[in-house]
């Protein structure tokens, strides 16, 4: 009965059971039919049901506080417990490897002490809507559509700039209004301007690019190398700027902000997940706090 508990923890929690099916990645019918066993096995009705959202009952209510109780309970006692061969854990993040330096890789040695049985997969550029088909546990990054099903933390906050190499800026100039980058060549992150569009003062253009790719990183080394210009937020070329590799372009206007995210589900399917979310977020806001 724990899955059915979990079902209606996530219920309670969406309001509905479409949503909760959809954040479980589950048939609705399978969280309707459990949830149904449940009240059979209680002898009681746990919600009221109408057909744009469910409410607890009086009984959902106080069985609600026991649930959330026994669930973590439970998930201590099969994913967190060192007693014994515990079982291996499998955390699958996709990121960007600008992203995963900057937000997750410094902090990595000192959990996976702390979990000798995890695992982590790292790949590369996923949407986060893949979280919901089981694809990904965790990504980093920012979405173009909103995700109410999904819980975010705000990693960073910037303003893109432009970047191109001195090499490249001796021989082909710098351009000094936005059309002008329609006569450079303009290397392109798909992951950020999958339409090909750089925006500044709000206003688009739209670009040809040479070279695109979905990799951050390697649009940095190649701007660095005099293929072309970038529109990067700050952080990601830090270290090309400090060397001397790549230059800041001003051309009076104003570039795109940028919102990067943590995204992962809202009822993780195991709970290890959600204690490495958990733990990123503090080494987060400890380097914040440090760093004022």
């Amino acid at each position: 009965m724990i899955n059915a508990i979990r079902y209606f923890l996530a219920v309670k929690a969406e309001g509905n059971f479409a949503r909760a099916a959809w954040v479980l990645n589950l048939a609705p019918s399978v969280i309707t039919k459990k949830i149904k066993q449940l009240e059979d096995e209680l002898g009681y009705k746990l919600f009221y049901r109408t057909t744009r959202r469910v409410t607890l009952t009086a009984e959902g209510q106080a069985f609600s506080s026991e649930a959330e109780t026994l669930l973590k309970k439970y998930d201590h006692l099969f994913n967190e417990s060192e007693v014994g061969p515990a079982a291996t854990k499998v955390i699958k993040i996709a990121s960007s490897f600008i992203l995963a330096k900057l937000f997750i890789t410094k902090y990595l040695a000192e959990f996976m002490s702390q979990h000798p049985n995890l695992k982590l997969e790292f790949l590369t550029e996923f949407s986060p809507l893949k979280i919901a088909d089981g694809s990904v546990d965790i990504v980093l990054g920012h979405s173009l559509h909103e995700l109410p099903h999904l819980n975010k933390i705000q990693l960073l906050l910037s303003c893109r700039h432009l970047y191109a190499s001195p090499a490249y800026l001796a021989n082909r100039g710098k351009p000094k209004t936005p059309q002008d980058l329609l006569n450079h060549d303009c290397l392109v992150n798909l992951s950020s301007h999958p339409d090909k569009k750089w925006i500044f003062d709000n206003k688009e253009i739209v670009l040809h690019p040479r070279i695109s790719t979905h990799d951050g990183a390697l649009l940095v080394n190649l701007a660095a190398e005099g293929l072309g210009i970038i529109n990067m937020s700050e952080e990601a070329v830090l270290d090309q700027v400090k060397q001397g590799r790549l230059l800041p372009l001003d051309m009076k206007v104003k570039g795109q902000k940028t919102s990067l995210y943590l995204f992962y589900a809202k009822h993780p399917k195991e709970h290890i997940v959600r204690k490495f979310v958990d733990f990123i977020e503090k080494k987060l806001k400890q380097e914040a706090t440090s760093g004022q």
